[in-house]
């Protein structure tokens, strides 16, 4: 059985912690990307994916809307490409 530690470690996001700065980063997109986030995909789109990358950049709210704004372009320009 998993332990309280280990069940916290599990969350899929951290409400308490991670909650503002997951909205903060969604501010951040949409004055980015035009229609953020109903035009996108929801794989692009979810509080987990944000999450991930502010996980994944220091939890600098900046920082992981700027790399998330050009991973989420260039995802859309793969997407176009006829090949």
């Amino acid at each position: 059985m998993a332990s309280a530690s280990d069940e916290s470690e599990l969350r899929w996001i951290d409400e308490e912690n991670e909650r503002a700065s997951i909205d903060a980063v969604h501010a951040i997109l949409a004055s980015e990307l035009s229609d953020w986030p109903a035009a996108y995909p929801a794989d692009l789109s979810h509080d987990l994916t944000v999450c991930r990358f502010l996980r994944g950049h220091q939890r600098k709210e900046a920082l992981a809307a700027e790399k998330m704004v050009a991973a989420v372009r260039y995802r859309m320009e793969l997407s176009k490409d006829p090949a």
